[in-house]
């Protein structure tokens, strides 16, 4: 258990939930107790909890820290140095800026390969369904081929021109210029009750689409990934190749090469694919995401007993929906 001095007032306390809003973490509760709150977020399929204890005169005088991980508990120690804000006569000191919560990651130049493996993922951030990594090898002769198709970041496009498009490239592709891994909710559920965090779970699958598109293209050493991670991650897993001159660049906002943006076009478009298939056998349309309407589908679908009992072939049961469905599995 965790705690942490925090000495503010009510508007420090109110800078510190928002600064938890601003890195993705959602107040799922906040209850009252015997000398201060206690507040409930989630970031996902992460779910912490932690009280702000108050003096008398209603300002805060510590944290504690109930329920955490890791990285939670670096930012709320962060959040916290930034936003105490009593000085030590008891008046309100001045307001201080936001920390830095984590390293920025460089959005780096990507330099004109004459040919490149590019990959992206997709589905990570859904309660239903899989996660989808694609990876495609692309020549500058190829890439000419194919530039009529309108390739770009997948999020720019709505799921029926995703879906056109991904139907286009793998009709152009050929078999080796091209790998996809599909990471089924059942198989990423296995993988997360053993011990892995979705970061290494993507890691894996990346990297086994690298291998695969670099067995069958020995004349590329040079792999684009949108960084999802930390990139030791994919440095350590890649190494031996590394060590025989394969380039590994990643990158924020990798879809500016094609190569990138083919790998996320398809690993979208395989994705829609899945959410209609799965649709049709659940009899429901099944959104993407993990809000309120989610839940709401959720909870009548998982009412049925056949498809409760077999709940972890469709979602991803770390995800905190699960603890929002209005029965227990």
């Amino acid at each position: 258990m965790l705690s942490i001095d925090f000495k503010s007032d009510k508007d420090g306390e109110a800078l510190l939930i928002k600064g938890f809003s601003d890195s993705l973490w959602r107040v799922k509760d906040i209850n009252d107790i015997a000398y201060g709150t206690k507040y409930t977020l989630e970031n996902g399929s992460a779910e912490c909890r932690f009280v702000i204890y108050k003096n008398k005169s209603g300002n805060t005088t510590k944290i504690v820290v109930e329920k955490s991980t890791d990285e939670f508990n670096s930012l709320i120690s962060k959040l916290a140095s930034g936003f105490s804000r009593i000085s030590q006569d008891g008046t309100s000191a001045p307001k201080v800026a936001p920390p830095s919560l984590f390293p920025k990651r460089e959005v780096k130049e990507i330099p004109e390969f004459s040919i490149r493996i590019g990959t992206d993922e997709t589905g990570k951030g859904d309660f239903f369904g899989p996660i989808v990594v694609a990876g495609v090898c692309l020549s500058k002769e190829r890439e000419d081929e194919i530039k009529s198709l309108n390739i770009s970041d997948s999020k720019r496009h709505t799921d029926s021109v995703n879906k056109k498009i991904k139907e286009a490239l793998l009709s152009r592709l050929k078999d080796d210029e091209y790998s996809i891994k599909v990471i089924t909710p059942d198989e990423y559920n296995r993988m997360v009750e053993g011990g892995l965090n979705v970061n290494t779970i993507l890691a894996n699958a990346h990297c086994y689409v690298i291998e695969d598109l670099l067995s069958k293209n020995r004349n590329c050493k040079n792999v684009i990934v949108d960084q999802f991670a930390s990139e030791h991650l994919l440095q350590n897993r890649l190494g031996s190749r590394i060590k025989e001159g394969v380039t590994l660049l990643q990158t924020p906002k990798g879809e500016r090469d094609s190569a990138v943006a083919a790998a996320s076009m398809i690993a979208r478009g395989v994705l829609i694919d899945e959410f209609l298939k799965m649709s049709d056998v659940l009899g429901e349309k099944i959104p993407f995401g993990a809000g309120a309407n989610v839940d709401n589908v959720a909870s009548f679908i998982f009412k049925n007993d056949q498809y409760k009992t077999n709940i972890k072939k469709y979602v991803k049961t770390n995800f905190a929906n699960v603890k929002r469905l209005p029965f227990a599995l």
